[in-house]
């Protein structure tokens, strides 16, 4: 299948939807034509996030476990190419890939711009919020919006989609559950600081499952606090 190109992604997206392999196919009849088929709705979708994650730090992580990228620029400045070897990690090698950008509202990238000046990219970074709202519900918004537009209207994601069809939906992180990325799929703010009140939204919600880290009473190297922070939860 074709690979369609968009733009260098923040995050990497595997969607992972209930496939159906056919059968097999005797000598016999390998010619003949198959009977069309109804298109099936996937059974489930997983949304599979990596956190700071783009094209540079698969590069890394592939070279150093096997000493080869699948993807690498070579070249200076103003003189980039690309050079595609054979796939490494596991989501190189889907049949079906699509990328997409999730800078903000008002972000931009720009290739050549970003290898004559490296630091450029730290200038107005995109923040966690609308990277998240802009992967959970295709549509980009200010850095602090968490499942709004730029006009702080909210915006559908796929849990409430899911719900609406009588379907379960879940979510669960490795940082604490009112995090942005975590609540881009569950709750509509327009500040991803408000921590309570997403937390709030988030337990009041219909989703089935909501799991992440963090304690109150325990510090993220899971030792006891002489006093809880409530700066998550309350």
């Amino acid at each position: 299948m074709n690979t369609r190109r968009i733009a260098a992604p923040l995050f990497n997206l595997a969607l992972v939807a209930g496939l159906t392999c056919a059968g097999n196919v005797s000598s016999a009849d390998a010619t003949a034509p198959l009977p069309a088929k109804k298109a099936k709705a996937p059974k489930n979708v997983i949304v599979l996030i990596g956190d700071g994650m783009g094209y540079k730090q698969n590069a890394a992580a592939s070279l150093y476990e096997k000493g080869r990228s699948y993807k690498q620029a070579v070249g200076q400045p103003g003189a980039v190419r690309e050079v595609t070897g054979r796939p490494v990690t596991l989501q190189e090698k889907f049949p079906v890939q699509v990328d997409m950008a999730t800078y903000s509202v008002k972000g931009s990238y720009d290739p050549l711009r970003a290898w004559l000046d490296f630091a450029c990219v730290k200038a107005d970074p995109t923040g966690s919020a609308a990277a998240g709202t802009a992967m959970s519900t295709g549509l980009k918004t200010y850095n602090a919006g968490l499942g709004v537009d730029a006009d702080d209207k909210p915006v559908e994601n796929p849990s409430e989609r899911a719900i609406a069809l009588g379907k379960a939906a879940g979510s669960i992180s490795s940082v604490q559950f009112s995090h942005a990325t975590p609540a881009s799929y569950v709750v509509h703010n327009k500040s991803r600081n408000d921590h309570m009140g997403i937390a709030k939204q988030e337990v009041a919600s219909e989703m089935t499952v909501m799991m992440g880290a963090g304690n109150p009473h325990f510090d993220d190297n899971g030792k006891k606090l002489k006093a809880p922070k409530y700066g998550y939860i309350s």
